[in-house]
């Protein structure tokens, strides 16, 4: 068992009624840090800021504990998709502008995105889709960090592979300003195994060897309802899942996970008790 290493607590709050209310459910549960929607997530509108709303949100953080926040895109872009479907790429390429532009204002420290699908297209059709697309959110020179999401393996999927991340990262014009999201339930579908110690170690060597692991900024702690290798993106409370509650008690207190946020996402019912789960793994 590791030792007086723990990862930061969070999960994905509310922001209904205002981007300041993230920050006021997150202190209520006395987390960490947070992750939370700049819209719906499964709409290409972006309702209009209420009145000096990214000031209250700015100063809610400043007497609040939280040095790190994340937001995650919306599910709608597609990184992945070709110039050749303009409709779905224009969207795509437009939502990520306006929400760098927003977290920009909110001064939130991580972007988190789906890399997406090729559609049958193929990873190599995909990939420089995918660095346009970090290209372009580069150019704006945002404060926020950029950060791919580890994908589950599905059909047709993009990035459930450090060796495509990596891939994909060659052909960014600054690939320092890129980061990674390492999703645990995507993860361990895709066939990386977190279950002991050795397990945990081995997929975190591997990750260091092809990415390394100064790229790694968030770490979305979900257990896994599907099979390790399975490609199944089902997210389990803590303990109910196929990882299992010593696979999240080892990656908190992992050494090199020091100080990660571990951002829940997991289904409402239990959240509480995993909450206090991670809590407890803090020592």
């Amino acid at each position: 068992m590791y030792l007086s290493m723990a990862g930061l607590v969070g999960y994905h709050t509310s922001s209904a009624g205002g981007y300041f209310n993230a920050v006021k459910h997150a202190k209520e549960y006395g987390l960490d840090t947070f992750q939370f929607f700049l819209g719906s997530p499964r709409s290409w509108r972006y309702r209009d800021l209420k009145k000096n709303e990214d000031v209250k949100f700015n100063e809610a953080i400043q007497n609040s504990p939280f040095e790190i926040t994340t937001v995650h895109m919306n599910y709608l872009p597609n990184p992945s998709t070709p110039k050749s479907d303009t409709d779905l790429r224009k969207k795509t390429e437009e939502s990520l502008l306006e929400e760098i532009r927003r977290c920009d204002l909110l001064d939130v420290t991580n972007l988190v995105f789906h890399i997406g699908s090729h559609k049958g297209n193929g990873f190599e059709t995909a990939r420089p889709m995918v660095a346009d697309f970090l290209n372009l959110g580069l150019a704006q020179n945002p404060r926020v960090k950029l950060l791919m999401e580890i994908s589950a393996g599905a059909a047709n999927s993009v990035g459930s592979t450090f060796e495509e991340i990596s891939e994909i990262i060659e052909l960014v014009d600054d690939p320092d300003k890129v980061g990674i999201c390492f999703d645990t339930c995507h993860a361990f579908a895709a066939g990386y195994d977190l279950r002991d110690e050795q397990a945990i170690d081995e997929t975190l060597d591997h990750f260091d060897s092809v990415l390394g692991l100064q790229r790694l900024k968030v770490i979305h702690a979900n257990d896994s309802k599907g099979k390790l290798g399975e490609g199944k993106d089902r997210h389990a409370n803590l303990g109910t899942g196929e990882i299992g509650e010593k696979g999240f008690e080892n990656m908190m207190q992992h050494p090199t996970l020091d100080g990660i946020p571990f951002i829940l996402e997991t289904p409402g019912k239990g959240l509480l008790h995993d909450i206090e789960l991670l809590k407890s793994f803090q020592g």
